[in-house]
Formats: structure tokens, C-alpha cells, sequence
């Protein structure tokens, strides 16, 4: 399967909290037009499919012979009166996954409510593309303008401006996936084609949407992060979501990284030769004892009695103690010098690695 490339989210009920707020505003429709629709319940239902079409569905079937003025009325009360809460954590995801892909709405809502939710969230610059309800009468047409059109494949990673980097693509359905909370939508973007990833904080519960045929249901938002990174395979009764492609510099960050690991690993190495010189590694100098450290190369190190380097005192303590001083000085200014050196030569071979 492709890898993911595109995320097509939709508002009410995926990114903002729509169920209390779309019911209050929907009142003053169902009362004005006599469309008996008497709890919340039964409000809910029209999302079973695409709500436009439901809400005409239902208009007709109470009688109103012009369904138009009922749809203009609701998107009216939506436009002036819909103010819900986002989902809670929610925009740190968005902002997260502008960063490795595309992303739009695709809504029946508003444009002016659309707008008016993501910018009161700081959210409207990491969506590159709006579909409303005004722009495309399904989300079914919308798809299909992503996928026809090859410049939909530039996002926005949280700017205003677009990422004049990305070149034009034309998405194949596997690339592209929509996260909604309703089986209508669900089965809209199978029919386009494309994949679909259910939330089960909205309007419909995560067994109503994975029968309908989400690839997967997220149970938190943070959830959708996890499924987006890891996939899964088809095997296992889910899709593979893919590996974004590889962010612009990523490749020379790690080159770069490789190379001041390698620079520390020589600083490292040279800081313990003072030790090294002695002939002992630098293990078994940290287990000498502290005469025998001290005398260094200054005399023959024998014990008082008469056994080898390190089982006694230093034969002449006052030119160990000497020897002990040069020889710390010298490690000193040797250190000190590789400290000076290092970042200068770190520097260098960054440099020569993105130059490359």
C-alpha cells in the first residue's frame, strides 16, 4: 500500500465538539420548518449519511416542497450561532502532523464557521486546503478534486505561507486518508476510494464505524499520532500507513550528527593518552595505587620491600611529586588544546557533510 501523503479531516465532531452546539443551533431550524425532529437522538441520525442530503431527505418527507430554504436557514444560524469547543489536545496533534503531511478539511459546514473555529484555535495556517459545504456538495466531489488536482499536494506546515519546496503530485488513493467520526463519511471516502480512520469521540461509536469499513478507530487523539507512525499491516486486520517521505535536510542532520559523535569519540580518545603513555591502559591506571601514580616515569617506583612498580612508595617521594607536576601539566594543556580544537574541526566536518 502507498505510503500516506494527505490527511482529509473533518470538523464537526472530529476536530471541534459539535454535538451539544449543532443541536442548539439546529432547533430554530427544526421549529421553524415543523421537521419533528424531537431529541438529539434523532439529530444525530441525519449524520448517518451526508448530512445535506439527510436534512433534504427529511424536509421533503415532512412536507416542505422546497427543501432549499431549510439548508439555507441551518448554514445561516451555522455561520452566526456554531461556536463549539475543539477536542481536547487536539491542535497539538494538527500541528504535529503538518509537519510530515498534507492537510485539509473536508466539511458540509461553513466556510465562515470553518474559519471562524480554526483561527480562533491558532489552527487555520496548518490546513492548506478548506472543502465546505459551499465549495463541494459532497465529500465525495472533494476527493476528487484532491486527486485530480497535482498542486493539492501542497501543505502548509503551520505558516501562512505554502511550502514552495514540495513538488506537484498527484495523489493515488492510497495516499490520501479521511478522519471523521461518522459512518456517512466513512462511506463517502470509500466510495472515492481513498482510506478512512474513525475517532470514537464524536457522533459515532467506534463499533458503528469500524463496521462501516475505518480502517481503524481512534479512542484518543494521541492515538492517531501512534496508528499514523507505526501502521499496521494488512494481516493484522489493519492498513500499513506508511512512512511519510523524508523532510527536506533530514538526511544531512544525520550525517552531521554522525560526525560530531565521531569528533567527540577522537576528543575522548585523546584526553586518555596522558594516561595511556605510562603503558597501562586506562582501566588498570584508575586501579594503581596512589604512590605508584604519583611516581609516574621519575624513578624506578620500587617498594620498600624490594617488589615491583606500585606495591610500595615512590623511591624519591620529591621527584615523583615533580614528575607528577610537568607531566599534569602537559596532560593539561594537551586537554585544553583539544578542547580549543575540537568544535573548530567539529565545525569543519559539518560543514563538509551538508556542503555534500
Amino acid at each position: 500500500m502507498s505510503a500516506l501523503r494527505a490527511l482529509l479531516f473533518d470538523l464537526d465532531g472530529t476536530l471541534v465538539q459539535t454535538r451539544n452546539s449543532s443541536w442548539q443551533v439546529f432547533q430554530e431550524t427544526n421549529s421553524k420548518f415543523g421537521l419533528g425532529v424531537n431529541s438529539a437522538a434523532e439529530f444525530f441520525g441525519l449524520f448517518d449519511e451526508n448530512f445535506f442530503d439527510a436534512l433534504e431527505a427529511l424536509a421533503r418527507e415532512r412536507g416542505v416542497a422546497d427543501p432549499a430554504p431549510v439548508l439555507e436557514h441551518f448554514q445561516r444560524k451555522l455561520r452566526s450561532d456554531y461556536l463549539p469547543e475543539v477536542v481536547p489536545g487536539i491542535g497539538a496533534i494538527v500541528r504535529q502532523l503538518a509537519s510530515l503531511y498534507t492537510l485539509m478539511i473536508v466539511s458540509s459546514n461553513t466556510m465562515e464557521s470553518v474559519r471562524r473555529v480554526l483561527e480562533n484555535n491558532g489552527l487555520a495556517d496548518c490546513f492548506a486546503h478548506v472543502f465546505s459545504g459551499e465549495v463541494a456538495p459532497s465529500k465525495v466531489h472533494a476527493i476528487a478534486h484532491v486527486l485530480e488536482d497535482p498542486t493539492y499536494a501542497c501543505g502548509r506546515q503551520c505558516v501562512p505561507y505554502y511550502n514552495e519546496a514540495a513538488t506537484p503530485h498527484k495523489h493515488a488513493v492510497g495516499e490520501v486518508m479521511l478522519i471523521t467520526d461518522t459512518v456517512g463519511d466513512v462511506s463517502e471516502a470509500l466510495k472515492a476510494g481513498i482510506r478512512a480512520c474513525g475517532v470514537a469521540w464524536g457522533m459515532h461509536s467506534a463499533d458503528r464505524l469500524k463496521a462501516a469499513g475505518a480502517e481503524f478507530v481512534c479512542v484518543w487523539p494521541e492515538e492517531l499520532l501512534v496508528y499514523l507512525r507505526d501502521g499496521r499491516s494488512s494481516e493484522e486486520g489493519a492498513c500499513t500507513a506508511g512512512t511519510p517521505a523524508p523532510r527536506p535536510g533530514a538526511a544531512q542532520a544525520g550525517a552531521a550528527r554522525r560526525a560530531a559523535e565521531a569528533a567527540a569519540a577522537r576528543r575522548r580518545a585523546r584526553r586518555a593518552e596522558p594516561t595511556a603513555r605510562h603503558g597501562m591502559p586506562p582501566a588498570a591506571a584508575a586501579a594503581e595505587p596512589p604512590a605508584a601514580a604519583a611516581c609516574g616515569a621519575s624513578c624506578d617506583c620500587r617498594g620498600t620491600t624490594g617488589g615491583t612498580t606500585g606495591e610500595g612508595v615512590c623511591c624519591d617521594p620529591r621527584a615523583a611529586m615533580g614528575a607528577q607536576q610537568t607531566e599534569g601539566t602537559e596532560s593539561d594543556d594537551r586537554i585544553e588544546s583539544d578542547d580549543r580544537e575540537g568544535p573548530d574541526e567539529l565545525l569543519r566536518t559539518v560543514l563538509a557533510v551538508i556542503g555534500n
